[in-house]
């Protein structure tokens, strides 16, 4: 029998997909929907497959893991907060010192990052993260995308200072003067700032804390609905 080698093969992988329902209203789905409560958890361990866009948990990581990964990685406990979820703006696979890697972009801060570090699944233990103060001295201006003061920033706000990441201008809105001013006690503002009786915070914001939940907040409650 003569085999057109030229002839593109073509595998229906839908064969193999699963019913989310029987029915009239089921529809197909690549993962068994009884094993897997959604796409980002049947994906999970297989960070090559991750879909840009996709909210990431940063699981945290001890001194020693950070050591011993591979040094295109950036350390991730200088700018991640553990619990807290991320927007991933894509995922690559580079080849560096002889061996295949991928590697994480995150939203709003530079560097490459380990996605063993990281999980697409809700955690099933409940973590507290309470404010913590970073910025020592803050500066008068907002401090620019990839200075070590941004960085720092960024950490602070559990990623919420996003400004001059390059995304979409709508999304990065972020209200610094506001931020250090309800995040700080009065003998604890920069000097700039007390002798500035015009610089008011645009939006008022109860409480420290409950401003840094607030920016991690809706992407909690999408992970938690996508759990149920």
């Amino acid at each position: 029998m003569t085999i057109n080698h030229d002839r593109q093969r073509y595998f229906c992988f839908r064969n193999l997909w699963h019913y989310e329902k029987a029915g009239n209203d089921s529809r197909f789905m690549p993962f068994d929907p009884k094993i897997y409560s959604s796409y980002h958890e049947f994906r999970d361990h297989k960070p090559e497959q991750w879909l840009d866009g996709w909210q990431l948990r940063y699981k945290g990581a001890t001194e020693e893991e950070v050591s011993k990964q591979s040094s295109i990685y950036s350390d991730p406990n200088e700018v991640f907060i553990k619990g807290i979820w991320y927007g991933m703006i894509t995922q690559e696979i580079v080849y560096y010192e002889g061996k295949h890697f991928v590697v994480l972009k995150i939203h709003g801060i530079d560097g490459l990052y380990n996605p063993d570090f990281f999980t697409t699944t809700v955690s099933k233990e409940s973590i507290h993260n309470p404010f913590k103060i970073l910025l020592k001295n803050p500066p008068k201006e907002m401090p620019e995308y990839g200075t070590p003061e941004y960085r720092i920033l960024f950490k602070e706000t559990a990623g919420g200072c996003v400004v001059g990441a390059g995304g979409d201008p709508v999304l990065e809105f972020f209200d610094y003067i506001g931020h250090i001013m309800v995040t700080r006690k009065p003998e604890e503002l920069p000097d700039w700032l007390k002798e500035s009786p015009k610089a008011k915070p645009k939006n008022k914001i109860n409480r420290a804390e409950e401003y840094f939940h607030m920016v991690n907040s809706i992407s909690q409650a999408h992970k938690e609905q996508e759990s149920e």
